[in-house]
């Protein structure tokens, strides 16, 4: 599999939260080995804290991409409660 993240992304992973990628750790077979830094709980709440997570639990993530699910939860919280 080819690697497809960065020291610096944004993932998610495994674990409930946002990361920070601070390490890569390549292996011979499988997937590599992503170390990271949460940055933010998954309520939103800063955070520290370091993980490990193979890479093939984790997902790119980007700004627009969290911004965009608060407005949903926003949409959801304006529709329910009229």
């Amino acid at each position: 599999m080819i690697n497809q993240f960065d020291v610096g992304d944004y993932v998610t992973s495994y674990y409930k939260g946002i990361f920070r990628v601070d390490k890569i750790e390549l292996r011979d077979h499988n997937t590599p080995v992503l170390h990271m830094t949460k940055v933010l709980s998954d309520k939103y709440k800063k955070l520290g804290g370091k993980f490990n997570c193979d890479s093939a639990w984790c997902k790119k993530i980007s700004k627009e991409d969290v911004v965009k699910e608060l407005q949903d939860k926003i949409d959801l919280v304006n529709k329910i409660m009229v």
